[in-house]
């Protein structure tokens, strides 16, 4: 007999109250409460009343209903969803608003570096846009920690008074070194309510939202440059909206893979018009309205498939023990890429001209074939069912031990 036979035996034999090996510990284990017996006021032991065992111990959870339906019958879940938006409200406003601060003259004349014209001016303009997304990226690691030690409640808001901070930095920046930092540290509160509050190739969405002027001016469209950009974010406002009829109806996996065609389109006809007439665009007004409405159809197409996607996503995939390190992870995959974009899309439009729309339209194609590839249907899917799309059967074998052990209580 090896020696772990051994332990084992000695292991089992220490649990019989008879044997002479046995503690108080052990003798006492016989006067606890088990699956077949229930402890009464008195201190002893009656047998389990398994009439009153509930039929559907190991049944599946009901969720309720889904979708809009869902979100308003419940005032719980509406408050938690009202409250995981404010994470995206507070970087859509930063969104809105930077796109036409950009071109203001009075914030040229406030940073002088940042005027057109001046010595590396694209690249400190982009680097000023991005630093929001670095610090966003940064504060997706912060906050996980934080949460864990002071809960989330408090860590929300944490991060909040730290958002407040950055934008009373940014409003007072007497010079552009202290605006640059006043982002950053906005991006750390944004970032962290994000990732609180709840896959996204680089498809070059911030380069329409956060230079949207810049673009159209760079299209023939300078008179008209401010109201087009702000019509546009109205029309990605409304792709949002019909987004939360047509997620849950369409899934997930098509409006990845269309979705990402939808917004790939536009691009290769944008970079055709601009690459054969953007010498003269006064000469070829057709072509420059073209190129508008090509925007308009990308924005469309974004704001119903990936806006939503890229967070509805990575909180739907993720098993529970793995969900908050994968949410943080794609959190900052999201923020890692809008500081790339961010960064390099004011040089990109000044020395590649056309070949920007290429590079933007080769990657929303690489984002369908990726959706093809890697990305499963999630419509409809409770949690353990969503772990067996991936292959982990560990729910299921605890459904399955949870109807055991309620089977075999009734029978006794």
């Amino acid at each position: 007999m090896n020696h772990q036979t051994e332990h084992k035996d000695h292991a089992l034999k220490s649990l019989d109250p008879q044997h002479p090996d046995s503690t108080p510990y052990t003798e006492a284990l016989e006067h606890a409460p088990t699956h077949q017996t229930v402890l009464t006021q008195d201190g002893s032991l009656a047998p389990f009343p398994t009439a009153e065992f509930p039929d559907k111990l190991a049944e599946q959870v009901d969720y309720g209903p889904g979708g809009i339906r869902g979100l308003a019958s419940n005032p719980f879940v509406f408050g938690a969803a009202f409250l995981a938006s404010l994470g995206g409200f507070s970087f859509g406003y930063d969104q809105g608003v930077i796109s036409v601060i950009n071109v203001m003259p009075q914030f040229h004349d406030a940073y002088p570096r940042l005027a057109p014209g001046a010595p590396s001016s694209e690249f400190w303009k982009g680097f000023m846009t991005g630093m929001l997304e670095l610090g966003a990226f940064i504060g997706c690691f912060f906050f996980p920690k934080l949460a864990d030690t002071i809960s989330r409640k408090w860590a929300l808001s944490i991060v909040s008074a730290i958002f407040i901070i950055g934008a009373i930095m940014q409003t007072a920046a007497p010079d552009y070194a202290v605006l640059v930092a006043g982002r950053t540290i906005t991006g750390l509160g944004v970032g962290t309510l994000a990732l609180g509050a709840p896959l996204y190739i680089i498809s070059g969405i911030n380069a329409f939202i956060y230079y949207a002027p810049t673009l159209f001016t760079s299209l023939g469209q300078e008179d008209l440059s401010l109201i087009l950009a702000g019509t546009l974010n109205i029309g990605q406002l409304v792709a949002v909206m019909a987004a939360f009829f047509v997620i849950d109806t369409v899934g997930r996996r098509p409006l990845a893979i269309w979705g990402a065609f939808a917004m790939g389109l536009p691009y290769v006809v944008i970079a055709a018009l601009y690459g054969l007439y953007s010498d003269d665009w006064p000469a070829h007004p057709v072509a420059g309205w073209a190129c508008v409405a090509m925007a308009y159809l990308y924005i469309l197409g974004y704001g119903i498939s990936y806006s939503p996607l890229a967070w509805a996503l990575p909180a739907e995939v993720y098993n529970t023990s793995q969900r908050s390190k994968g949410v943080a992870l794609a959190t900052a995959t999201v923020w890692l890429s809008n500081f790339l974009v961010g960064v390099a899309t004011p040089p990109m439009i000044a020395q590649a001209g056309f070949g920007t729309y290429v590079f933007f339209a080769i990657m929303c194609f690489l984002a369908m074939l990726w959706a093809w590839i890697f990305v499963p249907e999630v419509k409809g899917k409770s949690l353990e069912e969503l772990d067996e799309v991936f292959g982990d059967n560990s729910a299921h074998e605890e459904h399955e031990i949870m109807r055991s052990v309620a089977a075999d209580a009734r029978r006794r």
